[in-house]
């Protein structure tokens, strides 16, 4: 339905004086639709808009895959770029520094961000709650998890190509025995992280994805987010 009433033109005249309550009424009608039109055309402009939805976590469980398929939606705008503003010291709490590190986006999109490590970081979670009580407005949390043991499998393998650890190292072993494996496995201890987490904001500002499944229904994502 468009936004402006469709225009009936006629070649009739009457000469019955129209009511003064009917002329408030149509002025009133005029000012609310050029206040739509103004409304409208704000929307339409294309700037750095402060994030309202946030992927936090989990690493290795298919963040980076769920970035990408929202940036195809056409109403979300997300930042190329991990920001990792709330998990360094940033005690000034400058926004325009982390304003500055979003896409451009009109009113009628989302913005978004991605960092993982947000999840797993105390500080992080105490600065997004302050983040929330700065922008007045609620935020939105997806967080998507995996199987843990295959999630610390998958940290494993990510330190072998990057060198953490020997490529020849046993990574059954290195998960049981080494420091990085015990990393690992606390990483996907997704329930001790949660809880500050919930205690911080309400259950429906989160939406817990499995990414086991989420290949399969990629399109469930976007729908719920913007349903949220």
């Amino acid at each position: 339905m468009s936004l402006f009433p469709e225009i009936i033109s006629t070649t009739t005249f009457v000469s019955t004086q129209i009511p003064l309550s009917h002329m408030k009424s149509s002025s009133t009608s005029h000012d609310e639709l050029a206040e739509q039109s103004l409304k409208k055309a704000k929307d339409s402009i294309l700037k750095k808009r402060f994030p309202t939805a946030l992927i936090i976590g989990s690493q290795k469980c298919g963040t980076t895959a769920l970035a990408k398929f929202l940036g195809y939606h056409p109403k979300v705008a997300i930042s190329t770029r991990e920001p990792h503003y709330f998990d360094k010291d940033n005690a000034d709490h400058n926004y325009e520094i982390y304003l500055q590190q979003m896409t451009a986006s009109t009113g009628g999109q989302v913005t978004m961000e991605k960092t993982p490590k947000y999840f797993k970081s105390p500080k992080a979670a105490l600065g997004i709650e302050k983040y929330q009580t700065f922008l007045k407005k609620r935020l939105k949390f997806i967080l998507i998890v995996r199987d843990p043991i295959k999630r610390a499998v998958s940290a494993m393998h990510h330190k072998q190509r990057h060198r953490t650890i020997p490529k020849w190292q046993n990574l059954t072993r290195s998960l049981l025995e080494a420091e990085e494996g015990a990393s690992a496995i606390n990483h996907s201890l997704y329930g001790s992280y949660l809880q500050l987490w919930l205690r911080l904001f309400q259950k429906d500002q989160f939406l817990i994805l499995d990414g086991e499944s989420f290949c399969n229904k990629q399109h469930m994502a976007a729908t719920s987010l913007l349903s949220v």
